[in-house]
């Protein structure tokens, strides 16, 4: 397919073209398309992609750094958009799997309490006990945990305007881990679940995929869907029924903003300083999981 002068320019006529094809029913579905894929087409052109080679994977990075900035209805048409794209000008037939929006996400899920999540723990096989541990006691999002690095050399942190009294009156050593949209930022994990965790370092990192995007994992321990699957079946038998491990990050939140206001006498302050903790690209996403 030939490439026009910008994103916009090509967006717009990949639309009409749907729609005078009849692959696209109405010019409304049409237009919502053109605005999607140009946003796709930026954030390709910021990485020196075109948009006629991105690739599938660089497909779902995009949705999951989009499922934390949209909601839902956004999110479905961005998926959309891209997958009629690929299907028709790409050959690709490998639809793109349904992400949920973390806003819509959050708004259902809950924290769990420390009781619970012991639990459900106990109902877990070691390797999968200190997943859930470490997410819970930083934060992680579950395919956080095939990117955890120890320190801050070999992955530096983002360049961001990062909160200074991040990790405050949190005791553990400091590792690194790739969040949404490849925003690297720091955790901290207690000296306990370290000492475990490096029992399990790769002599050479691997690479592993998750839900079609590949991570570069430095530790033997599972993540992602895995980590998913076994909180979910454990948390059924423990207590009947089950939030999620994305409740975790729920606990995490309110409990290390009590501490920081707490500690800070300044409720804004406490909740950016989660909200960064978290790597959260927007602030007010904390506060859903604060309900």
């Amino acid at each position: 397919m030939a490439r026009f002068s910008s994103p916009e320019r090509q967006a717009e006529r990949i639309s009409r073209h749907l729609h005078r094809i009849g692959v696209v029913a109405s010019i409304r579905t049409a237009n919502g398309y053109s605005g999607a894929l140009k946003l796709y087409a930026e954030w390709l052109n910021q990485r020196g992609v075109q948009l006629e080679n991105g690739t599938r994977e660089q497909a779902l990075q995009y949705l999951d750094q989009r499922s934390e900035q949209v909601g839902q209805s956004a999110l479905n048409l961005d998926r959309q958009a891209i997958d009629t794209y690929r299907c028709t000008y790409q050959s690709q037939t490998d639809k793109l799997p349904v992400l949920k929006s973390e806003e819509t996400h959050a708004l259902k899920s809950r924290a769990y309490s420390q009781e619970q999540i012991k639990a459900i723990t106990m109902r877990q096989s070691e390797p999968y006990q200190l997943a859930t541990a470490i997410c819970a006691s930083a934060g992680l999002r579950a395919h956080e945990l095939f990117t955890l690095c120890k320190g801050t050399k070999e992955q530096p942190p983002s360049d961001r305007d990062w909160e200074a009294s991040r990790h405050v009156r949190a005791k553990g050593y400091t590792y690194t881990v790739v969040g949404k949209g490849g925003l690297v930022r720091t955790v901290k994990i207690p000296y306990d679940l370290s000492e475990k965790l490096e029992t399990l370092k790769l002599a050479t990192p691997r690479t592993v995929t998750d839900r079609g995007i590949r991570y570069e994992q430095r530790y033997d321990i599972p993540g992602g869907n895995k980590v998913s699957a076994s909180f979910t079946s454990a948390s059924k038998r423990a207590l009947g029924w089950s939030r999620g491990v994305h409740g975790l990050r729920h606990t995490y939140a309110q409990q290390r903003l009590k501490i920081l206001a707490e500690t800070f006498q300044d409720y804004e302050r406490a909740l950016r300083t989660v909200s960064h903790e978290l790597g959260h690209l927007r602030p007010d996403i904390t506060l859903i999981y604060l309900r």
